[in-house]
């Protein structure tokens, strides 16, 4: 059982991961063309671009590594190692950086 355990969460982890990829790609591609949108009609400040902008990557970088997460703790949970575990430590700490710049550039957004 545990065998087939590891199978099955060997062949799913990488498309979750690979999930977590587009999300990504997709967020920083939507976030890019956002602002050269934005430039181009002029539709608000400068400033308000930028942040709009940072603020629409971060969010696809959160959840693009949420999916990494996921992955990680299951592979981890089902295979535990030394590797997996530092992998998963060092996701979840670029997540926590990654979210408090979310927040703080919110703040800055909103507050305008």
């Amino acid at each position: 059982m545990q065998e087939l355990l590891v199978t099955i969460v060997e062949a799913v982890n990488p498309y979750i991961s690979f999930i977590g990829v587009i999300v990504i790609v997709v967020g920083v591609a939507r976030g890019v063309y956002d602002l050269i949108l934005m430039v181009y009609h002029s539709m608000l400040k400068r400033t308000t671009h930028f942040n709009k902008f940072l603020d629409n990557i971060m969010r696809s970088l959160v959840i693009g590594l949420d999916f990494f997460l996921a992955g990680d703790i299951i592979l981890t949970v089902v295979i535990p190692s030394s590797e997996k575990l530092i992998s998963l430590g060092g996701i979840v700490l670029i997540r926590i950086v990654l979210e408090y710049f979310l927040i703080h550039i919110r703040k800055i957004h909103f507050s305008r």
